[in-house]
């Protein structure tokens, strides 16, 4: 992953296509920790904070799980 590559610490997952392209959030949500998963699985890696990022506007999103 190119985080891990560059060396950063922590890595931000963004729940992009919720707002204006009105993806299902909970498909959005499932896609970001099934992200997050893979990478924790990885290996050795430098990232150790996974940070999900919600627009706090986005209700739906943010009742997601």
């Amino acid at each position: 992953m190119t985080a891990d590559r560059a060396g950063h610490q922590t890595i931000a997952l963004p729940a992009i296509g919720t707002g204006k392209l009105n993806y299902p959030p909970n498909i959005v949500a499932d896609t970001m920790f099934a992200a997050a998963e893979e990478f924790a699985k990885s290996g050795p890696k430098s990232a150790t904070k996974i940070k999900f990022v919600i627009y706090q506007g986005d209700a739906r999103s943010r009742q997601v799980r």
